[in-house]
């Protein structure tokens, strides 16, 4: 299966967030040993780099990316993605992208903390908490 993380979650992930940490954790373990392969946008790699460069200092930042980009398979947005999101009538523009790009990538689950701005998905979407108790539609 292919398991697209919102980047809510990979914030969770670089994040000391108590339990969403523990969560998104479980999450990626579970999806890596169950064989499963795990998508992020390249625009979540931004968002999570804007937000954790100055925490991290350079060395922390280019060795904590690099573990990011040997876990994860990264989905390029590109054009489709964008005129998609853009005809969409989403109320979350950057949420239509990240669908949109799940959708191209053929992502079987989406796992959000915001499950509401993703109501008209096509694809499976969860919560963390659901994906760790096997809640998948």
């Amino acid at each position: 299966m292919r398991i697209f993380l919102d980047t809510n979650i990979l914030i969770d992930l670089l994040e000391a967030r108590g339990e969403f940490t523990q969560n998104a954790l479980k999450v990626a373990s579970m999806v890596i040993n169950n064989g499963d392969e795990l998508l992020l946008s390249d625009l979540s790699v931004v968002n999570a780099c804007y937000i954790e460069r100055k925490s991290l200092g350079n060395r922390g930042f280019i060795a904590t990316f690099s573990a990011i980009r040997d876990c994860f398979e990264i989905i390029s947005m590109g054009a489709p993605a964008i005129d998609s999101a853009l005809t969409a009538n989403w109320n979350d523009f950057e949420d239509a992208m990240q669908y949109f790009a799940a959708l191209n990538a053929n992502a079987d689950i989406i796992v959000t903390r915001n499950k509401k701005d993703f109501a008209t998905s096509e694809i499976s979407v969860v919560t963390p908490l659901e994906y760790i108790e096997g809640k998948i539609k």
